[in-house]
């Protein structure tokens, strides 16, 4: 196999088309060369980057078309990186940030009920970032890691389910940042900043001006723009990512999306069936109309208090969407 090919098939074994997921999923070779071509000035550039894989271990360095020793490859983190924001290979800006490790305690851990696509997942209310009547009828999870674009993608739609199902709608957004997505931990972290300062809209506002923004636009720099535009004190952000305020908060949330075996980004549950990837609006609200039939059959056999549970842990109904 010419390193050429070797090489694009490592970058299509990192690259997936409609979720952000570890290496593995299927995708659109033509749109992926295509995108490689965007990021990597020539096909020598490609070869240094991604085609050391059937070198011997004492192989001279190798040089570029101009005479000059080819760069060191990067690695594979960064390149997904790279391919996921849209950014010029090179050019991630601050250094990532890591989540620390946390044993979830037991109240926390997700209970899940059915298999496949009768699978239900209970994410437990107080983690992330809620809105809406904690007694709704629908009550929709939606796991997500800012820096992908399949979420933000999938995010366009919420205002729209909002203005469907007003009061009848309950959304809590919990974090997962991916390995691969150097920038996803710090948006994490200033977005939990966001809603601490302003729990009424402070989260909602910071992530309606990242989904307005290009994926790339998530450094420190470009929240503290956001914070000023939105009246949010900035000087308590910087304050908040240097001191790593939210890091546990954050790797809480992260590990609750492990552990309700979550492969990819986004993942929503609806009252806790699982709707993985960045489903149509035409698929959500099949799947919300279906289920919002389903919890007022429910509600009308015992007390709305229990209402919740039992949306999520009664037997799931066959309209299960998974994609």
């Amino acid at each position: 196999m010419s390193r050429w090919s070797r090489a694009l098939a490592l970058c299509v074994s990192l690259a997936s088309i409609n979720a952000c997921t570890p290496p593995a999923a299927a995708v659109d070779e033509e749109r992926l060369a295509r995108r490689i071509a965007e990021l990597l000035a020539d096909q020598g550039e490609l070869r240094a980057l991604c085609s050391r894989s059937d070198e011997p271990a004492d192989a001279e360095p190798t040089e570029s078309a101009e005479g000059q020793p080819a760069e060191a490859p990067l690695d594979r983190a960064q390149l997904m990186a790279a391919l996921a924001a849209n950014a010029p290979v090179g050019s991630l800006g601050e250094p990532p940030l890591s989540m620390p490790a946390v044993v979830l305690p037991p109240e926390l851990v997700p209970q899940s009920t059915g298999t496949g696509d009768h699978r239900r997942v209970c994410i437990d209310p107080s983690l992330g970032v809620s809105t809406g009547d904690p007694a709704a009828l629908l009550a929709v999870v939606v796991v997500f890691d800012a820096e992908c674009p399949y979420c933000r993608r999938f995010l366009q739609l919420i205002p729209a389910l909002r203005t469907r199902y007003g009061d009848a709608l309950r959304l809590q957004f919990v974090q997962m940042p991916m390995s691969f997505h150097q920038r996803a931990v710090r948006a994490g972290e200033a977005l939990i900043e966001a809603n601490r300062q302003r729990p009424a809209g402070g989260f909602d506002a910071v992530l309606q001006r990242l989904l307005e923004a290009t994926p790339r636009d998530l450094a420190t720099d470009d929240f503290v723009e956001h914070f000023d535009a939105l009246g949010l004190d900035s000087a308590a952000l910087r304050a908040a990512l240097e001191a790593r305020t939210h890091a546990a908060t954050l790797a809480r949330e992260a590990a609750v999306g492990t552990q309700s075996a979550i492969t990819g980004t986004p993942t929503s549950f609806i009252n806790g069936l699982v709707v993985s990837g960045a489903v149509s609006i035409e698929r959500m609200t099949t799947v919300l109309d279906t289920e919002l039939a389903r919890a007022r059959r429910l509600q009308r056999a015992g007390p709305s208090r229990t209402l919740a549970h039992r949306l999520c842990t009664a037997d799931a109904s066959p309209n299960a969407l998974t994609h």
